[in-house]
């Protein structure tokens, strides 16, 4: 029998393509971060939702697949959040990664900016004085991208893939 965790709730929605508000007890924010897939209660039944990404903005903004407009989420708001015990991160591995950087697990994911299209793919992560860097090919050359949650658009853990908001010029001072 599958043993679940309450790890939270839904709260409100965020816009209009069916992302949600979540507030996760301290102790789970890593173990939803990396998640993919969630149970909402729902009249008394665990009801599973796969997700499509989790982004940071102040609070968690969790947006699930098939789960695409403003309507959609308000059915699934103020629901208790769950996850399987055999998904959350062992207690002796949390807040521990193997290189001590915050966004290594996004190596090998596709980088785009929401203004500019496809940037490459992050081969490395490295920690600098301010922040860590993505390092990236892009046109031939090697360059290096700020990773600052408030840069980030959406972080798609399925397609692995990250979309940027970059600021106006960042690209073309390295062409």
């Amino acid at each position: 029998m599958t043993e679940y965790t309450l790890i939270g709730k839904t709260k409100k929605v965020h816009g209009i393509n069916g992302e949600l508000r979540f507030d996760v007890e301290d102790y789970y924010l890593e173990d939803a971060f990396n998640a993919a897939i969630f149970f909402l209660e729902i009249r008394g039944q665990k009801v599973p939702y796969f997700v499509e990404s989790v982004l940071v903005r102040g609070k968690l903004l969790v947006k699930f697949e098939d789960i695409d407009d403003r309507e959609a989420a308000l059915e699934i708001t103020s629901c208790p959040v769950y996850m399987r015990k055999s998904d959350l991160i062992p207690e002796e591995e949390k807040g521990q990664k193997d290189s001590g950087l915050l966004y290594d697990k996004y190596i090998s994911y596709t980088v785009a900016d929401e203004n500019k299209g496809d940037i490459g793919t992050i081969k490395r992560v490295e920690e600098y004085p301010q922040q860590e860097m993505a390092i990236v090919d892009f046109d031939s050359k090697e360059i290096l991208i700020p990773l600052n949650e408030a840069l980030f658009v959406k972080v798609d853990n399925t397609k692995k893939s990250i979309l940027l908001n970059l600021p106006e010029g960042f690209l073309e001072l390295h062409l």
